[in-house]
């Protein structure tokens, strides 16, 4: 399966840029919820090559992007990219709506399944 529409980084410079982020942040948390994680592991990977184009002050959808990304793919077992992207989000300072403790938590997780 793959995910037909437009290369993501076309939004970069686009004033739709966080409505998109926020839309593809939703599918992915619907998807996972859903047990589909496959499938939203398809949006993830297109949702992380935008993140870094988002203004400073949206760095909160940038930390919770890379969150739900990372656990669509320690829900695959794909753990080096799940523990990447969870890496990113630790990195990110100074944002609304913090969850460092689950970021941590899920990177704990990711660890310990990657020396099973």
């Amino acid at each position: 399966m793959s995910v037909n529409c437009q290369d993501p980084s076309e939004y970069k410079n686009s004033e739709y840029l966080v409505e998109y982020v926020s839309g593809m942040m939703l599918i992915i948390i619907c998807y996972c919820f859903l047990g589909n994680t496959e499938i939203a592991i398809l949006f993830s990977d297109r949702l992380v090559k935008v993140l870094p184009f988002l203004p400073l002050n949206f760095n909160y959808l940038v930390v919770h992007g890379y969150y739900w990304s990372a656990r669509s793919h320690f829900a695959e077992e794909n753990l080096k990219r799940a523990s990447a992207y969870l890496i990113k989000a630790k990195k990110v300072k100074k944002y609304d709506f913090p969850i460092d403790a689950k970021l941590d938590r899920v990177l704990s997780d990711v660890r310990k399944a990657e020396t099973k």
